[in-house]
C-alpha cells in the first residue's frame, strides 16, 4: 500500500533506524507490517499501531559450536581478537571432552595411568607404524598457560568499546530491558563508561523506587 495510506510507515522506519545493522537479522510482523503486504488499492484502511513486532532466529546460534558463537559476538578480523580466538581454539582442542574420550586428549595425552606404583602421567606419541608411549610429568598443554590465556582474554573481552557493558552485565546485577534495547537507550549508554555509569545511577534509582513502592 502506498505511503500516504499506511499510518505505520513512520514508526516502522523509526524502528529500523534504531535497530541499525540488527534490522537485517529481523523479520517484521504484526500490525506494523500489514500495510507493506497489501497491494489492493480498494482494500480497507490500515489500522494504526503503536508498537513494532519483530522476530529473529536464535535457536540455530544456541545450538552452534563455541567457535560460531565467538565469531557472532566478536570481530575475529581484529588482530588481537583473532590471536585470542586461535589460542582458545587450541586449548579447546586439547581439553574438550577429555574424560569422554577415555581420558585421552586431542594430542594423545592422558591425565594418568594407574599402576601398582600409583597414578603416573602418560602420553601416547602419534607416530604412524610406530606406536609408542612415554611416562612424563608434562602434557602437551600447560594448565597455568591456559588459565593465563583465559584470564587475559576475559580482560580483552571487557575492554575498549565493550567496557561500558561490563558495568551493566557483570557489576550492576540489573536485568536486560528489551524496551531500552529497542529505543536506543543502551546504545546511548554504551558511548562511554561515564555515560553507562550515569545511566545505571538513574536505573538503580528507578528500581529502588519500585522496590519501595515509592511512586
Amino acid at each position: 500500500m502506498i505511503r500516504a495510506q499506511n499510518p505505520n510507515i513512520q514508526i516502522l522506519e523509526l524502528a529500523v533506524d534504531r535497530l541499525g545493522e540488527l534490522a537485517d537479522e529481523m523479520v517484521f510482523l504484526g500490525g506494523c507490517a500489514t500495510g507493506l503486504l497489501i497491494t489492493d488499492p480498494a482494500a480497507p484502511p490500515i489500522r494504526a499501531t503503536q508498537d513494532v513486532d519483530v522476530i529473529t532466529e536464535v535457536a540455530t546460534l544456541a545450538e552452534s559450536g563455541w567457535d560460531a558463537k565467538f565469531k557472532s559476538a566478536l570481530d575475529v578480523q581484529e588482530p588481537k581478537t583473532k590471536a585470542f580466538f586461535d589460542k582458545l581454539i587450541s586449548i579447546r582442542r586439547q581439553l574438550r571432552n577429555f574424560a569422554a574420550h577415555g581420558s585421552f586428549g586431542k594430542e594423545g595425552e592422558a591425565f594418568s595411568f594407574h599402576s601398582g606404583a600409583g597414578a603416573v602421567p602418560v602420553r601416547l606419541a602419534h607416530q604412524t607404524g610406530h606406536p609408542r608411549f612415554s611416562l612424563s610429568g608434562e602434557r602437551a598443554f600447560s594448565e597455568a598457560e591456559a588459565i593465563e590465556t583465559i584470564e587475559r582474554f576475559i580482560a580483552h573481552l571487557w575492554s575498549g568499546p565493550r567496557e561500558p557493558a561490563f558495568l551493566y552485565i557483570q557489576k550492576s546485577g540489573l536485568p536486560i530491558i528489551l524496551t531500552d534495547a529497542a529505543d536506543g537507550t543502551y546504545r546511548s549508554a554504551m558511548q562511554s563508561v561515564e555515560d553507562m555509569q550515569a545511566f545505571l545511577e538513574v536505573l538503580v534509582y528507578k528500581f529502588d523506587q519500585a522496590a519501595n513502592m515509592d511512586w
